[in-house]
């Protein structure tokens, strides 16, 4: 046989099947406090507001230039923007 390059730890084989009998403990409102702001920078409300203003304008635009606002963008809507 080769030689074994495995170290007798790195043979052992751990018990995976704990059991856990801690209780389990409920979140309180800080820790959901912190859950939501995880990840989160300090312009990422500001670039929100930002691209929701940005899509109030777009529909404003678009209402005012008489552009079809439905998905389909047929023909029938547009004869209808044009006629009002």
């Amino acid at each position: 046989m080769g030689k074994d390059y495995l170290g007798a730890d790195q043979r052992k084989v751990s018990n995976d099947k704990k059991e856990d009998d801690e209780p389990i403990q409920s979140l309180d409102a800080g820790d959901i406090a912190v859950l939501k702001t995880y990840g989160v920078g300090p312009y990422d409300r500001a670039i929100k507001q930002a691209e929701q203003d940005i899509q109030d304008c777009l529909k404003r635009v678009n209402e005012l230039a008489g552009v079809c606002a439905c998905a389909c963008a047929c023909v029938r809507c547009m004869c209808v923007w044009a006629c009002t």
